[in-house]
């Protein structure tokens, strides 16, 4: 295949840009009657647009664990969103043979920034210039970051024009709770609103799953705010790529923009977040690599694609070394042929559920049907599944069909190589009796 050439010499500046819980729908190329990404589809069009990434994880600590080392959390061992013991972040919290971007960027010779609102215990030990968010809610996320935006433009004053520079922003406020932002706000929902769902609080939305109303009316009022937060991110990173134009660092920058997974916001069920979830509202993104000289600008691809295969493509549009125990792989020479890729993505909800996506396709062993606790809630699931669910996802985008007793050939094909697949690793689980595994092994 012809293949477009790494750079005779590394493009100076990389740039890493993830944004917190991003419903992809809210992008500006999904919702045009709202622009709330004017920056993000700037962006995306500069490059190439992956529009069906598969997150491993619908939760920030695992997802984003497998965007930084190219691994599933079977190999970074990463589950949850709590940090380790040595919060100092002097060691790693992955197995030592397995070298984030960070340090390959390192390796290759760049100066790397860390500038996160959100789990930052994932980035490893590498030079963190911001990360002021605390789940104590102790810095409102707007502040957060606004905090990470003025770092990275007091930290790119100060650098040497000369000096190579890989650099991760990761923005937080797309999260819960949802609050809004002016003037965005009021551009998105012009009238006034008076239901219950003023402050859309936690709180206030659970009486949703619960059974209270949940009107068109609420919902425009609560998907305004929401896609106002995603405004305010946007204008962020407005901010950043002019400093960078303004350093004269932009027209060579390398650009991945990322999402660590998406949020529900009550379009599948009347649930509205993302750590129970393991459907596309949640771990269905889109992201896209910008790379002046390497890639042409405008192309889409819309097969599957796990974002593990996105580090590793964006590590090799870079040029850093790709060796170690990681599990992604480059698509750099599909991108040069524009040919939809055709391997397999995984994910999971922590070791109890797990599927796979390949060729349109979902395939999700449940073994328990969704008996297990989840984000927000202190009990069980209040959303459990079935133990086996096979979805069309060009047909059927929110997974509403399950198509396991219609199509029968096909959901065993799939869980063969589901079970293939947990049965090759130690799974990270609860050894012989993680249900998945009993399940695989009749």
């Amino acid at each position: 295949d012809e293949r477009p050439q790494t750079p005779a010499t590394p493009p100076p500046t990389v740039l890493v840009l993830s944004i917190d819980t991003v419903n992809r729908d809210f992008l500006g190329s999904r919702h045009p009657e709202w622009d709330t990404t004017p920056t993000l589809d700037s962006l995306m069009a500069e490059g190439v647009r992956f529009d069906n990434v598969l997150v491993p994880r619908g939760l920030s600590g695992p997802a984003l664990a497998s965007l930084v080392t190219g691994a599933y959390p079977r190999t970074h061992t990463l589950r949850s969103n709590d940090a380790p013991d040595d919060s100092d972040y002097t060691v790693a919290p992955y197995p030592s043979d397995l070298p984030t971007l960070f340090e390959r960027a390192s390796a290759a010779g760049y100066t790397t920034w860390g500038i996160w609102s959100n789990v930052c215990f994932v980035l490893g030990p590498v030079d963190h210039r911001a990360c002021p968010w605390t789940f104590e809610d102790t810095i409102p996320q707007d502040t957060a970051d606004e905090t990470l935006t003025l770092d990275f433009l007091d930290s790119l004053a100060a650098l040497d024009p000369a000096e190579p520079l890989f650099a991760w922003v990761h923005f937080m406020d797309p999260h819960d709770p949802y609050e809004r932002r002016d003037p965005w706000y009021a551009e998105f929902h012009p009238d006034t609103y008076t239901g219950a769902y003023e402050d859309p609080t936690v709180n206030v939305l659970q009486e949703v799953a619960e059974g209270a109303a949940y009107t068109d009316d609420d919902r425009r009022h609560v998907e305004a705010v929401y896609a106002s937060q995603i405004r305010a991110t946007d204008e962020h990173i407005r901010t950043i790529v002019d400093a960078l134009k303004a350093a004269g660092r932009w027209d060579d920058t390398v650009v991945l923009l990322a999402f660590d997974h998406g949020e529900e916001m009550a379009r599948r069920t009347t649930y509205f977040y993302h750590g129970c979830s393991v459907y596309s509202g949640v771990i269905g993104e889109t992201m896209a690599i910008r790379a002046p000289g390497s890639v042409a600008a405008g192309e889409v691809l819309d097969g599957w694609i796990p974002s593990v295969d996105i580090s590793a493509t964006f590590a090799d549009i870079v040029g850093l070394d790709w060796s170690g125990p990681q599990e992604g792989r480059s698509i750099w020479s599909q991108i040069a042929a524009c040919e939809e890729p055709t391997s397999p993505g995984y994910f999971e909800r922590g070791t109890q559920t797990a599927g796979i996506v390949q060729g349109g396709y979902k395939f999700l062993l449940d073994p328990e049907a969704g008996d297990d606790t989840c984000k927000h809630y202190d009990g069980e699931n209040p959303y459990p599944g079935e133990r086996e669910e096979l979805y069309a996802l060009d047909s059927d985008p929110l997974e509403l069909d399950n198509l396991r007793g219609d199509d029968p050939d096909r959901a065993e094909s799939m869980r063969a190589d589901l079970c293939q697949w947990l049965l090759a690793s130690e799974w990270n689980g609860d050894g012989s009796d993680n249900p998945l595994l009993k399940t695989c092994e009749r």
